[in-house]
């Protein structure tokens, strides 16, 4: 019926599990280490370079010398590209399996050439005589 083989596929889950939880543990180990996380004055951290209210007249004194100067670069490769990779990558594989399965289903309903098709001629032909 269908021509789906679960062990030409099984392969590559193993790496899929493992990908998934690899890449944020190493991309959050990789910014700590840059202390590219920095407060953002909102009782939370986010990638940034310098901490947020950082050389102002606050009593805390905040150190603007810390966090790396390329966040642009950074916020790009390890906000935007995982973000649009999980918005994208999902909605195109639903999408061509929708495609493909409509696909089989027309062609399952269409009649098939055969006997079906020999008995609806020779009733046809039985009715014009």
């Amino acid at each position: 019926r269908n021509r789906f083989d679960p062990k030409k596929y099984m392969w590559v889950e193993p790496y899929i599990h493992i990908l998934v939880h690899v890449f944020p543990v190493g991309s959050a180990i990789y910014l700590l280490t840059l202390e590219a996380y920095n407060y953002n004055g909102y009782a939370a951290c986010n990638l940034a370079s310098i901490p947020f209210g950082c050389g102002d007249d606050s009593p805390d004194g905040i150190p603007c010398e810390r966090g790396p100067q390329n966040m642009e670069q950074l916020a790009w490769y390890f906000n935007a590209l995982p973000g649009f990779f999980v918005l994208t990558f999902p909605t195109l594989s639903m999408a061509l399996l929708y495609g493909y399965v409509r696909r089989n289903q027309k062609a399952q309903s269409e009649p098939q050439q055969g006997l079906s098709s020999t008995v609806v001629v020779l009733q046809q032909q039985q009715q014009q005589q």
